[in-house]
């Protein structure tokens, strides 16, 4: 057995100094420590030290890692968001959301000029008017005077998130990760249609796709659904199982948009692919939930008032058997004499 030192109260923060010369980690420092000393509470007190060493705060900063919260938006458009998306063969595309519903505005644009911004933002002031807050990161088209001026003549307030933090605009990244993730179909040339039909076709089905709190943007904006040429069982976003034919085992993909009549794209393992609508099932979330029969059926109660189950007589509840009396005659059970 290692004999291991005994340190008091008083030497403990020399002990500490003697062997974190090379400032390692917390988890280190103490695997160094514990082999050749030990008090009550070392792990937790060499942690104390290591957090309060100011070198190691200086090269390794512990950063917060709470999720960034923004106050709720109150109505839609009070909020919007932008960003850069950028397509293989289409060029830059303008990304607004709305943070109250969800709902995506794409416009490709020709350069990334604070002008090419000012129009973007003056046709969704248009239609859904002027935000209180445009929030963006600080790319130089967005942090432009001239943009700044013309939010602020126009009553809406401009605010950056902080530099090498993208996450403070994160309702605008994961939106051009949607934006993305579906235009990969055209960006791969899986898809002959023009550009401009195809993202609005993109957006289209977006914003008549659930959201996170529940509905799509479409039924918050305008309170219905939008009526779409093709109506299928899944939104985008879902998880499918995809089955080339019915003697195949499904193997589970995601549903990116519809092609046609009874086409769908799907992104399965090896990439994206086109199926038949009649090649999809949907995702089992909760396989061991099953559909529970009618309520009048399985609480009812056997006119006899026992239930025989492989010769075994089952007595049913007293309060039960008021519920579904019979009103027929009942003869005495025979009972058993030894």
């Amino acid at each position: 057995m290692q004999r291991r030192v005994f340190i008091p109260p008083r030497l403990r923060k020399a002990a500490f100094d003697a062997i974190h010369d090379t400032h390692t980690g917390m988890h280190a420092a103490h695997s160094l420590m514990s082999t050749s000393c030990w008090w009550p509470g070392m792990q937790q007190n060499v942690a104390q030290f290591v957090r309060r060493c100011p070198d190691c705060c200086r090269l390794r900063p512990q950063l917060g890692h709470d999720r960034d919260r923004w106050p709720p938006s109150t109505y839609p458009f009070q909020r919007v968001y932008m960003d850069w998306a950028y397509v293989k063969g289409a060029g830059n595309i303008l990304v607004i959301v709305d943070s109250f519903s969800g709902w995506i505005e794409a416009f490709p644009c020709r350069d990334r000029t604070a002008d090419s911004v000012i129009q973007c933002l003056r046709t969704v002031f248009t239609r859904f008017g002027v935000p209180e807050l445009v929030v963006s990161d600080n790319a130089p088209e967005f942090t432009t005077e001239v943009l700044t001026s013309w939010l602020r003549a126009n009553g809406a307030k401009k605010l950056e998130s902080p530099t090498y933090y993208p996450q403070a605009n994160g309702a605008a990244e994961r939106a051009v990760q949607t934006v993305k993730s579906a235009l990969r179909v055209w960006s791969e040339k899986i898809t002959h249609m023009e550009f401009s039909r195809f993202l609005q076709k993109v957006l289209l089905h977006h914003r008549n796709s659930a959201s996170s709190r529940g509905c799509c943007p479409a039924e918050i904006i305008f309170g219905r659904r939008l009526r779409v040429p093709v109506v299928t069982n899944f939104e985008q976003g879902d998880s499918v199982i995809y089955a080339p034919s019915s003697s195949s085992v499904g193997n589970p993909a995601k549903f990116v948009m519809t092609a046609g009549q009874n086409t769908a794209w799907i992104l399965a393992d090896d990439g994206l692919r086109l199926a038949s609508t009649n090649q999809l099932a949907p995702m089992a979330t909760r396989p061991w939930e099953f559909e529970m029969e009618d309520e009048d059926e399985t609480n009812s109660v056997p006119e006899t008032g026992n239930e025989s189950v492989a010769g075994i007589q089952t007595p049913v509840p007293e309060e039960a058997v008021q519920l579904r009396r019979s009103l027929r005659n009942r003869s005495a059970p025979e009972r058993f004499v030894p």
